[in-house]
């Protein structure tokens, strides 16, 4: 299977679906209120008066560029709502992080619907401000600062254990270096979400023996997989492809209930960016074997390719994994 080159977005992963039947586009004199209030607590922002308004405004516009796709207009601003809530209010450390990046996705996908820039939107152009796109992957995906940041974040919790598993030099550069040399996309997931992951190491720290902690600091730089417990301990799951992809994120049950419309487009991958295919191949194989046997070396794989990949590079592809052990 080849890579995917292309952004799979909201609008592409929709287009095969059904509008639900007597559903009506999201009223704006409703929900624009709710999603500035909500985009302005996740922010922390202290706007004047007239930054408010002109915040609210263009929640508006953004509502009305979700129009062209049925299912948007009816669900992505209450989605964007529960999302920047979690990322907010979330139980889970690293789930709060997560929901800053989809939150934020949310949103990007409506300036690219309008066709007009991110920038002339003004809860997006704050955003670029605040934490601006260093590397992008895709549209509404990519190494943003707050990222790079968390490399700096985990090195303080290095060096205050004394530990030396980080290479040395400024953290910056080397995420940079990391994203840089990973090439597929595939294997640039994971540095997009380095900052749900350090939220999560913070919070887990305390809980973590030596061996985890060292496992939880090399994800960049080395090639062993974090052992189940440690990922467990740190993102609330151990089924970190499907937490990558954002289609399985942790949630308390009121969360979820509190969630449906977020919960829906999660479900159906359309946060998995170029996770979306190998995702489908998993699920496939599965069907095919009629149980999760064997689903176990698939899914180690798939991390593998997630910047665990070999640093050799001898299996860089889900193809070159697949020849090589079913023959096909």
């Amino acid at each position: 299977m080849a890579v995917l080159t292309r952004k799979i977005a909201l609008t592409s992963l929709l287009a095969s679906c059904a509008a639900t039947a007597g559903a009506a586009p999201a009223d704006p004199d409703i929900w624009a209120p709710r999603m500035a209030e909500a985009y302005q607590k996740m922010m922390g922002s202290e706007s004047q008066p007239e930054d408010a308004a002109q915040i609210e405004e263009d929640m508006r516009r953004l509502i009305s560029a979700y129009a062209v796709e049925p299912l948007l207009a009816e669900k992505a601003p209450p989605a964007f709502v529960q999302a920047a809530t979690l990322a907010r209010e979330g139980s889970e450390p690293a789930t709060r992080g997560a929901m800053y990046d989809l939150a934020r996705d949310t949103l990007t996908t409506a300036a690219a619907l309008s066709g007009e820039p991110a920038g002339s939107f003004a809860p997006l152009a704050a955003w670029e401000e605040a934490d601006p796109f260093e590397e992008e992957l895709i549209t509404g995906m990519g190494l943003a600062s707050s990222d790079v940041a968390a490399l700096g974040r985990m090195k303080a919790l290095q060096d205050q254990d004394g530990l030396s598993v980080i290479p040395e030099g400024d953290p910056a550069a080397l995420v940079h270096e990391a994203w840089d040399g990973e090439g597929q996309q595939v294997n640039l997931v994971f540095p997009t979400r380095l900052q749900a992951w350090a939220d999560g190491v913070e919070a887990a720290w305390p809980e973590l023996d030596a061996s985890e902690r060292e496992a939880a600091l090399a994800v960049l730089f080395r090639e062993e997989i974090p052992p189940a417990a440690t990922m467990e301990k740190i993102l609330g799951t151990d089924d970190v492809i499907h937490w990558l992809a954002a289609v399985d994120i942790p949630m308390t049950d009121a969360e979820r209930e509190a969630s449906p419309e977020l919960i829906h487009f999660m479900e159906m991958g359309a946060f998995a960016g170029p996770l979306k295919e190998p995702l489908m191949e998993i699920a496939q194989l599965r069907a095919a074997q009629g149980s999760m046997s064997g689903m176990s070396s698939a899914a180690n794989q798939l991390m593998r390719l997630n910047n665990w990949g070999a640093g050799s590079y001898e299996m860089h592809s889900w193809e070159s994994y697949r020849y090589m052990t079913q023959g096909f």
